[in-house]
């Protein structure tokens, strides 16, 4: 990707639902899905989909551990796998992630996150090998809890296609 002349940019819809539910619809270029719920991880785009279940992958597992620690402000478990850099100015609020250790520090560099309050504004993934992926939050909803219906349809059962 480091190759490419323009940045790849797509959009979307993030939802955190803790402790351990997060999804990530991309709605453009293409559409796919990537959804974690529990034990499940599950990848659906146009050409299928694919699960992983994370009790029986270790590298998966950390993975996964590592982003719902992130998504949760868990900062004890952040402090345990990254040094942690905080910087505040009123409510404006900046965090650097540096991970500690493999296999985490073998690929990335650092994670910046730009904050107001309780909304998280801008998260910057930089790899070891220069490439960056950005992603800017907008219309961020910190305290809606999700109906039963919503949550039916963003975490299906196993299988089923999750849905925006």
């Amino acid at each position: 990707i480091a190759l490419l002349d323009l940045p790849l940019a797509s959009s979307g819809v993030l939802y955190f639902v803790p402790p351990r539910r997060f999804a990530r619809f991309v709605t453009l270029p293409a559409a796919s899905a990537f959804v974690i719920d529990g034990d499940r991880l599950e990848f659906h785009d146009e050409t299928g989909a694919d699960s992983v279940d994370l009790a029986g992958n270790r590298v998966a597992r950390a993975i996964v551990d590592h982003m719902i620690g992130l998504w949760s402000g868990d900062l004890p478990a952040l402090r345990e796998h990254y040094g942690v850099d905080f910087r505040a100015q009123g409510a404006r609020w900046t965090i650097e992630l540096r991970p500690l250790r493999a296999p985490l520090d073998q690929v990335i560099e650092r994670i910046e996150l730009e904050g107001d309050g309780p909304r998280l504004l801008q998260m910057q993934l930089v790899e070891r090998g220069g490439d960056h992926t950005r992603t800017t939050f907008s219309k961020t909803e910190v305290d809606r809890e999700l109906s039963a219906p919503e949550l039916a349809r963003i975490f299906p059962p196993a299988g089923a296609t999750p849905r925006p």
